[in-house]
């Protein structure tokens, strides 16, 4: 089953990153798949690097996103019956 990466998981990416671990190190350290973290480096890089509260509200925003796409979709599916 997908687990979205938690508020810790993120500041451990961040303190893990300051400390020049590799993606693949953190990846193992975590227990999560090396995409995992690589996708959420690039969600929360910004011109002052990674940032893991940045990485957080973007996660937050794309979920809503994404939640809000399923509810309509679902309504729409439900109105076509």
């Amino acid at each position: 089953m997908y687990k979205h990466l938690s508020r810790e998981e993120r500041y451990q990416i961040h303190s893990l990153l300051k400390a020049k671990q590799a993606i693949s190190q953190t990846a193992r350290l975590l227990g999560r798949h090396g995409s995992t973290i690589s996708r959420d480096l690039n969600r929360g890089h910004g011109q002052r690097g990674y940032r893991a509260e940045q990485a957080c509200a973007k996660a937050l925003s794309s979920y809503a996103v994404f939640s809000t796409s399923l509810s309509l979709l679902a309504s729409m599916s439900v109105g076509k019956r």
